[in-house]
């Protein structure tokens, strides 16, 4: 890859620290719009499972919760289930690039499964306590030695 803009291995002036460092700067969370509304996902608990149900029965009955979605609902309305995680590279040839949301296998803790849409951040944030899945744990290589081990297990 050709750095064109010079960038590589080069002291970059950052323009936006001294706004930041005063408390002077502005977040997407800053931003309140009327009637707008919040998203929280739902994460994996486990580096690598498998799961058939996602139940979301509770989640879309409790107060201000006003959607949720699993990889399944989304399916139909996606261009592509997958989202760029990784620029290409012929240096490996690990396809890296995750799901939008988790379906049927998790291989990280905190890999998204679902996401819940509620009229606050805290709304959706205590729906997404009320998400229930059926995990059936595998086992998970926490150690780079391990993997280049015969027979080690893999997750992708």
């Amino acid at each position: 890859m050709q750095d064109k803009l010079g960038l590589f291995g080069r002291s970059v002036s950052r323009i936006e620290d001294r706004t930041l460092v005063l408390g002077n700067g502005r977040y997407l969370d800053d931003l309140q719009p009327e009637n707008c509304l919040a998203a929280a996902f739902v994460r994996s608990t486990h580096a690598h499972a498998l799961f058939s149900t996602v139940d979301l029965s509770v989640t879309l009955a409790m107060p201000g919760v006003v959607a949720a979605f699993t990889a399944a609902d989304l399916k139909k309305r996606l261009v592509s289930n997958l989202l760029s995680t990784g620029l290409p590279s012929p240096s490996f040839h690990l396809q890296a690039d995750r799901p939008v949301l988790a379906d049927g296998e998790v291989v990280y803790v905190g890999e998204p499964i679902a996401v819940v849409i509620a009229a606050s951040r805290s709304l959706a944030e205590d729906a997404v306590e009320a998400v229930t899945i059926d995990f059936k744990p595998l086992p998970a290589v926490a150690d780079c030695r391990d993997a280049l081990e015969p027979g080690s297990r893999t997750a992708h």
